[in-house]
């Protein structure tokens, strides 16, 4: 498939319906499910609309595009020690229209489309070492993340969060 068959996916459609054959080697973690060529399904056990959890399913909520297996790593898990800190050409499809991949420029295209929230946020491991993982820019349809601890309109995200 292409990106953007990818991207138009619909939330809840049942992994096995995309790829075929689920491959249990493709799991990282519990929640992703590697595609390779750094994109990525975000998972859940739940099906859209239903609240009852099926352990032998897995349903599409979104598509990472993330620099490499390391990096989706430091999103789902915190796993900072092990990031390799590759760098991540998104394909524009990841991007607000026009948005080079920068801070500054993707939260500008972002308030552009007027999404009913658009925060900003950093996390740290709290309950462990209180080290720092990563920023992010969320609205309800993306979640961009970037490494630096500081504010830089030019840094570069690492990875992104599609949702459907």
């Amino acid at each position: 498939m292409e990106i953007e068959e990818l991207i138009n996916l619909k939330k809840g459609t049942p992994l096995l319906d995309v790829v075929g054959v689920v491959n249990p080697e493709k799991y990282i973690g519990k929640s992703i499910y590697s595609l390779g060529d750094g994109l990525y399904f975000y998972l859940t056990k739940f099906n859209a609309g239903i609240f009852e959890a099926d352990s032998d399913a897995s349903f599409l909520s979104g598509i990472f595009c993330a620099s490499d297996d390391s990096a989706i790593k430091r999103v789902v898990a915190m796993n900072t020690e092990e990031d390799r800190g590759v760098l991540l050409i998104p394909p524009s499809a990841f991007l607000p229209d026009g948005a080079e991949p920068e801070y500054g420029e993707i939260l500008a295209g972002l308030k552009k489309m007027n999404p009913k929230v658009c925060q900003e946020s950093a996390s740290y491991r709290i309950a462990t070492d209180g080290n720092f993982v990563h920023r992010t820019i969320e609205t309800e349809k993306y979640t961009f993340y970037f490494r630096g601890a500081s504010d830089d309109n030019h840094e570069a995200p690492y990875a992104i969060l599609h949702k459907y």
